[in-house]
Formats: structure tokens, C-alpha cells, sequence
């Protein structure tokens, strides 16, 4: 949640140039409610923790140049790149990163009908941060400045959008659906945008109204931070993973106790009750040993991951959960004995490194 207050001044250099600048100054309240996370550790120090709400400043900078029909702009999102500082019980420090973005947009207008102002244009929009793959967006608009507009869209690599909006004096009414294309699709689905819009003062002149909602960036954008946050988060949890049991292993080699609730062996077993688990209709599985190869807090990403499985021919490879933690077990083969387990663990062991027998009894 964010308040913020806007500047923007025109700097008239002569009848066909101009440069602008913007200029946003607030706060933005970030919460993050610990206490829901759903983990493997459940001694994790953070676990401990409530629900817990910061605010910080943020500022957001533009650049825009106009010369005669064309428009270049440039803006930086989240300028400052503040750290949002969280604390556990113990006084531990974790940290949000609010991460700069850089953005570029250039658009040039093409008069169709000049008696009637009837233009089109095309508008070219690109966006990039760290760590975040460079994106991009191309749109051709024919817009009559009286009745309205209308639009499409091409958003790298994950959807087309087409959109549409009239115009009443100093009132504008639009709406913007997209359709998913590619792999990512599976993920995102389809959209719609609404706008209702009203200006005062102006007159009703050009530069009073509203640019076409043609570019809906930030809705996808978050989707497409969320997804790659998805994939970065298994990497760093199998990583993270594979310590752990590193550290249990080697503590049960010291005649510790194990603190999970799953109990852990030197060949990387874990067992637990098969009555805690569910397959994927949400009918309850028999006793024995499952080779799993990933586990998900999310569903449909744990059903890619099976479907990715069974393309490279491991045809029974399925998933399972856990309905007391809530994370899906996608495992490629389940056997009756410990040893049949085992071996069967090895021959996935190159591929996935971290594969465990999970022995349910």
C-alpha cells in the first residue's frame, strides 16, 4: 500500500521541442504475516514471528522528450531501491529489497483523417530490472480524438491484448482483454483491464486526456516477477534442502535426534504415515516407498513439473500431499520393499541429486 504526490514541469525549447520531467515522492507499507508460511523447518526462527507491517520512502523519475509527432520517454520505478527491514524474535534482521526498474518508451503519430483527428501510432515499450529478464511491449493504436480508440498489443513472449475505449467530452471509458500465449500461458490464463477516467479542466483538449490502456506492464509484470520468484525459490529451497539434511544426517551420526517429523536415515529416506498423505483426486494412498524427485507448496506447479517428468518418458511419475503441511511430493516411482526403493533412487540420483525414498507405513 503507497501514498504518493506527483510533480511534473514542460520545458518548452521551441515550437517542435519539448523536454519533460516527472518526479513521485511517498511511502509505500509492506506486510509480510510470517506465522502462514509454509515450510519444512518448523524450528525456523521466523516461524515465531506474527504478522509484521514496515513503511519506507519511494520515489519514482521520469524523462520525456517530445519533437513534433514524436515521443520518447524514460522512467526509474522504485529510484531509491530501499531495504524493508523485518525482525524475528530473536532480533535477527531479514530484508525486502525493493529493486529499481528502468523503462523506455518511444511513439511516433501518424495523422489518418487531419480534418477529423483521426491519428494512428505505434508505441514501442521495453522494461528491465536486476535479475529480471528484459521485457518488452509493442502496440499500434488508431485513435479519433473525439469518439475514442482502439488497439492491440504484443507482450513479449506471454500474451496479445486488444482494447477499446470511447470518449465523452471529458469523460473516457475503456476495457483491455488479453489472451496468454506460449508456455506461460499454463500459468497466467487471460485478463481484463477496465478504465473509467474523468479530466477536469483542459477543455477536452488532446493532451488532457488518457493515453489508450494499451500497455497493462505492471499487472503482468508482477505475474511474471511472481513465476520467476517461483523458480528462484525452488532452486534456493533445494539448496537450502540439501543442507539440512546434510546437518540431520550428520546428526544422527552423532546419536542426536532428528527435530522433523519425518524422520531422516543415511540413505536419505524419510518415513511417515500414510494416512497423512492424499493423491492427486484426494483419495488416500497405500503404505510403501515413494522416489521423489520435488516437492511444491503449489499445485499446478508440481503438476509441470510431473508433466515435464513423464515427457522425458518417466510415464509414473504422479504427485502426493501431505495434507497436514500442505506441500506436494511429485515422486517418478513407488515400490513395495526398501531395497527395490533404493535402487530405484539411484538410477534418478545424476539427474536429481537431492531424490529421496519417502517410506510410508
Amino acid at each position: 500500500m503507497g501514498a504518493f504526490g506527483t510533480y511534473s514541469y514542460k520545458l518548452k525549447i521551441n515550437d517542435d521541442m519539448n523536454l519533460l520531467f516527472g518526479i513521485a515522492v511517498g511511502v509505500l507499507n509492506n506486510s509480510i504475516d510470517f506465522s502462514k508460511a509454509v515450510v519444512r523447518d518448523g524450528n525456523d526462527p521466523y516461524l515465531s514471528t506474527e504478522r509484521q507491517s514496515r513503511t519506507v520512502f519511494s520515489a519514482d523519475f521520469g524523462l520525456g522528450y517530445t519533437w513534433k509527432k514524436l515521443e520518447v520517454g524514460f522512467a526509474m520505478p522504485q529510484v531509491i531501491g530501499n531495504k524493508i527491514r523485518y525482525k524475528n524474535n530473536a532480533g535477527e534482521n531479514s530484508y525486502y529489497n525493493l529493486e529499481r526498474y528502468y523503462q523506455g518508451s518511444v511513439k511516433y503519430v501518424f495523422d489518418v483523417v487531419k480534418e477529423k483527428e483521426i491519428t494512428a501510432y505505434p508505441l514501442i515499450f521495453v522494461s528491465g530490472a536486476k535479475g529480471v529478464p528484459f521485457q518488452y511491449d509493442v502496440n499500434a493504436v488508431l485513435d479519433w480524438k473525439k469518439m475514442g480508440w482502439v488497439g492491440v498489443t504484443y507482450h513479449s513472449d506471454y500474451a496479445v491484448a486488444a482494447s477499446i475505449g470511447v470518449r465523452y467530452k471529458n469523460l473516457s471509458v475503456g476495457y483491455a482483454y488479453d489472451f496468454g500465449i506460449g508456455k506461460i500461458s499454463k500459468y497466467t490464463g487471460s485478463s481484463s483491464e477496465f478504465l473509467l477516467s474523468y479530466t477536469f479542466g483542459g477543455g477536452g483538449s488532446r493532451s488532457s486526456m488518457p493515453e489508450p490502456i494499451v500497455t497493462k506492464t505492471e499487472s503482468k509484470d508482477s505475474v511474471n516477477d511472481m513465476m520467476f520468484a517461483k523458480l528462484k525459490a525452488q532452486a534456493d529451497s533445494n539448496a537450502a534442502q540439501m543442507e539440512r539434511l546434510k546437518a540431520e544426517m550428520q546428526k544422527l551420526k552423532n546419536g542426536g535426534e532428528n527435530s522433523n517429523t519425518e524422520n531422516l536415515t543415511e540413505n536419505l529416506m524419510r518415513t511417515g504415515l500414510s494416512n497423512d498423505f492424499v493423491d492427486e483426486n484426494g483419495m488416500s494412498i497405500n503404505a510403501g516407498y515413494y522416489v521423489v524427485i520435488g516437492s511444491f507448496s503449489n499445485k499446478e506447479n508440481a503438476n509441470k513439473f510431473k508433466e515435464a517428468n513423464i515427457i522425458k518418458g518417466y510415464n509414473q511419475t504422479s504427485v502426493i500431499q501431505n495434507h497436514k503441511t500442505k506441500v506436494y511430493y511429485v515422486y517418478v516411482v513407488k515400490a513395495a520393499d526398501q531395497t527395490s526403493g533404493e535402487f530405484e533412487q539411484k538410477k534418478y540420483k545424476n539427474e536429481y541429486p537431492d531424490v529421496w525414498l519417502q517410506k510410508l507405513e
